[in-house]
């Protein structure tokens, strides 16, 4: 039996488990693996030091586990077992990690440029033309004639304009009726259009500027896990109560506020998947540059 120290459980992750006494191995990565709790909740077995709302940080992955086997878990106030061909984990003395609260909006408008200027600079440099990153720079510049020559992308770019201006008119429908057609666009786990809509959610969250957010953003999360892989939906359910992957917020928290010392948030963020640290940062700069500060 492997026996795991100070484990870091995500909050969402753990008020699942305490209803859960059975799960299904889905997917065995070199990075971790996914426990499919129910039609609606995956978990993350990791051994990297990456906490998130559905990650499970151990110091190592049981060996013998294999996909689509069940697996037994029971949960206790100071611990968990997961028990998979006779191999069992136990988390003891675990920590709930949970997104901290956000700083003070507190920041001159001409450093809070200069941050989101450099934050699009450093994730672009490492993920150019990845996902939508291509559409950064027109929405940081509004320059229509820089977005690619693509039909699907020059849609993309035209959903957010809209986006951007149904926060700034505070139109719940045109929010609904724009952001809806980005839910499952893109490849892979988490979709380029799921990203940006998780990091959307999670700033106009964050920021707490609009009445009708969670009923808005409920109706897409139920989109989503109709039209994409499982463990994207679950995180844009995260984003949506303010629950994210540390990346995202210590940038976008950075953004937001002076007093936060600005490094190497953006260049974490961007190593962050594929594309999905840059089209996170997208949906970011959609929620952020209506509420700029003046």
């Amino acid at each position: 039996m492997q026996t795991i120290q100070t484990p870091s459980i995500g909050s969402v992750a753990y008020s699942w488990l305490n209803n859960c006494s059975l799960a299904e191995i889905t997917g065995i990565t070199s990075s971790g693996i996914f426990l499919r709790l129910t039609s609606r909740q995956i978990i993350f077995l990791t051994p990297a030091n990456n906490p998130g709302p559905i990650n499970l940080v151990v110091s190592s992955l049981p060996t013998s586990w294999q996909k689509q086997q069940p697996v037994q878990i029971k949960t206790r106030t100071s611990n968990v077992h997961f028990i998979s061909n006779n191999e069992e984990l136990s988390l003891t003395d675990f920590h709930v990690w949970h997104t901290p609260l956000p700083p003070v909006y507190r920041i001159l408008a001409s450093e809070q440029n200069r941050r989101i200027f450099q934050s699009a600079a450093q994730i672009l440099t490492l993920k150019r033309n990845a996902g939508f990153s291509d559409l950064i720079t027109p929405l940081l510049k509004m320059e229509k004639n820089h977005i690619p020559a693509d039909p699907p992308m020059q849609k993309i770019w035209h959903n957010m304009i809209a986006l951007m201006e149904a926060i700034t008119q505070n139109d719940s429908n045109a929010f609904l009726q724009n952001a809806t057609p980005l839910i499952g666009m893109g490849r892979g786990l988490t979709p380029s259009g799921d990203d940006a809509l998780s990091g959307l959610l999670f700033t106009l969250q964050r920021m707490n500027s609009t009445t009708w957010l969670m009923d808005i953003g409920q109706q897409l999360v139920e989109i989503a896990f109709q039209r994409s892989p499982t463990v994207s939906a679950c995180l844009m359910a995260c984003a949506l109560i303010g629950e994210t992957d540390p990346r995202i917020h210590t940038l976008f928290d950075s953004l937001i506020n002076e007093d936060i010392p600005f490094q190497n948030q953006a260049i974490q963020l961007a190593r962050w998947g594929n594309s999905s640290g840059a089209d996170t940062f997208l949906g970011i700069l959609i929620a952020l540059l209506p509420n700029l500060t003046n």
